[in-house]
């Protein structure tokens, strides 16, 4: 198979793709390199979903492998996340639950539930980040926030740490200063809320209740009822690889089924 790496000048984790290059070409599969999609290759690789050729791979019906950020653990530096044709819960994977992985490398990964009250933590998102999917984040921690306290919670909101654009929230609502570490506002709140901010998944590992807006979002299998908790976590878990996994071709092994 002829795999084509479809390049862009934001790229910041050129690591990440160069080991699952290793991983792909002990597979046997030929890796080349492009800023553009040529035509000639069987499966795109790419880091994120911002090329604006993708939706043209769609139309062709040629596989995309979308690297991204890790969703549990130290998700930056770490873990990179993989699925074919989307984003986050929008990406095609193998349907693996076994929670051996998760057991394994995040065995206190989760807390116990906590007892709801009424303090609910609405999380910012980047303007014009991808898994907003066109809406205006702002906006709509805005009315999330106003539907809330109407419900009679006591809001707090948290911007999003690269936001320095700071949201007109109502005046019951509680803005709190980004630069704090989540997890110290996750410990005084047993909701979150957040239209498909990957730090969901930190509050519901937390034990806190959370509500997204969007199916694209990594807690919606959970939200939604489809699973439980422990289910969850375990399928997340074998959604993110480090860098030797990648360049071992473990990763692949793992993902492969989807398209060979």
């Amino acid at each position: 198979m002829r795999v084509q790496i479809v390049t862009s000048p934001k790229h910041v984790c050129f690591d990440k793709l160069e080991a699952l290059t290793k991983g792909l070409e002990a597979h046997g599969h030929e890796v080349f390199q492009a800023t553009r999609f040529d035509g000639e290759a069987d499966m795109v690789l790419t880091w994120g979903v911002r090329h604006p050729q993708l939706q043209s791979l769609r139309e062709l019906g040629i596989p995309f492998l979308v690297a991204e950020l890790g969703y549990i653990g130290d998700r930056r530096y770490t873990w990179t996340s993989l699925g074919f044709d989307g984003l986050s819960n929008a990406a095609r994977v193998p349907d693996l639950s076994c929670p051996s992985r998760v057991d394994r490398l995040f065995p206190d990964l989760l807390k116990e539930t906590k007892t709801p009250d009424d303090k609910a933590l609405v999380l910012g998102q980047v303007s014009g980040d991808a898994s907003l999917e066109g809406v205006d984040g702002a906006e709509w921690a805005l009315e999330a926030c106003k539907k809330l306290s109407q419900q009679g919670m006591s809001v707090t909101y948290r911007p999003h740490p690269l936001n320095r654009k700071r949201a007109d929230m109502p005046s019951k609502t509680l803005v709190v200063d980004s630069d704090v570490p989540l997890v110290e506002h996750l410990n005084t709140h047993t909701l979150a809320v957040a239209y498909s901010s990957t730090s969901l998944i930190e509050a519901a590992c937390e034990g806190l209740q959370v509500l997204c807006g969007s199916p694209l979002a990594m807690v919606y299998p959970w939200v939604n009822g489809d699973m439980d908790r422990k289910e969850w976590i375990s399928r997340v878990a074998w959604r993110q690889w480090d860098v030797n996994e990648l360049a071992s071709g473990e990763a692949w092994e793992h993902l492969k089924e989807c398209v060979e």
